[in-house]
């Protein structure tokens, strides 16, 4: 059986100045999918977000983070096959906490270089 395509990041979203809401939106193959994990990496001991594959929203929601933090969001899909787990490779975006408002890095940086080219 071939392992799953990965769910896309779609948005992380700052709930306030120690939460963020992670938004996920499925492969366009979910065929043999069961579930979808969220995580965030680099933050400690965060459990893992598990979720349905029939859940909609496709969100998780993490809390008492740190504000004026870098985390890695990771999202994968699983699936089972023989009884065992098998998840797809992971799906990562790096955000910054700060405020309250999650900012992705890859947009971060094409306003930084898009600002200096002003300057």
């Amino acid at each position: 059986m071939t392992l799953t395509q990965e769910p896309t990041i779609a948005s992380v979203k700052g709930i306030n100045s120690s939460a963020i809401e992670v938004i996920l939106t499925a492969p366009s193959n979910t065929k043999g999918i069961v579930s979808y994990e969220t995580s965030l990496t680099d933050a400690g001991s965060y459990p893992v977000c598990s979720l349905k594959a029939s859940a909609t929203p496709l969100e998780c929601s993490f809390a008492d983070l740190v504000a004026e933090r870098e985390y890695t969001v990771e999202a994968v899909s699983c699936m089972t096959n023989a009884g065992k787990k098998e998840c797809s490779v992971k799906r990562s975006e790096k955000i910054f906490l700060n405020g309250g408002i999650a900012t992705a890095w890859a947009l971060t940086a094409a306003i930084l270089v898009a600002f200096s080219t002003l300057v």
